[in-house]
């Protein structure tokens, strides 16, 4: 596992949830001290435009603090390559 936060996602990253992980990871957010927030999606099994945008987001906080964001354990490939499609990638390390 990378180093760094670990923020474990137990449920679909979709519009009827983003709002909930959004505030539990700014609650993270405010009090991190390392530079990679990575993103465990092991349980993750849907992602809409409201998961894609929360993930971006989380992204662009933590570049302005020169940190990073990564996505792990991506369990469908219809997601990894969605996540690929869109250029996801080339800001969200995808391992």
């Amino acid at each position: 596992m990378a180093e760094g936060f670990t923020f474990a996602v137990e449920k679909a990253l979709t519009e009827d949830n983003v709002e909930e992980l959004r505030q539990s990871v700014l609650g993270v957010l405010s009090n991190l001290k390392e530079k990679l927030f990575v993103f465990d999606l092991e349980k993750v099994s849907e992602v809409d435009a409201y998961g894609i945008g929360f993930l971006a987001a989380t992204y662009n906080s933590l570049k302005q603090k020169d940190g990073k964001v990564q996505v792990v354990n991506i369990n469908s490939e219809e997601i990894k390559d969605l996540f690929i499609t869109i250029n996801l990638d080339k800001y969200i390390e995808l391992r």
